[in-house]
């Protein structure tokens, strides 16, 4: 349904900087697949023990966000604000 709703959205022009959502639309690669093809950013939620999959100089790497973060120094990480619709929340981010 969300995949259905959001791509009406954009295919109307309705304006959007970025689609946030939760780990359950994190784990819905169909969802991530849409905004990819459509060139829309996004923040989406995941599982510590999701299982990612990428290319790193035409290698595939299959690794899962825990290890990621273990991988990430301090300094990689800034502190933002989020969330102005429901109140401003305080979070780490790392990219």
């Amino acid at each position: 349904m969300a995949c259905e709703m959001i791509a009406r959205a954009l295919d109307h022009g309705l304006p959007c900087a970025w689609v946030l959502a939760d780990s359950l639309y994190g784990s819905d690669y169909r969802f991530r697949h849409l905004l990819e093809k459509r060139g829309q950013p996004y923040v989406l939620a995941v599982r510590s023990n999701h299982t990612l999959r990428f290319l790193e100089e035409w290698q595939l790497i299959q690794t899962d966000p825990a290890a990621i973060m273990q991988g990430l120094a301090k300094d990689d990480w800034k502190t933002l604000a989020a969330g102005e619709a429901t109140g401003r929340w305080i979070r780490a981010w790392a990219r």
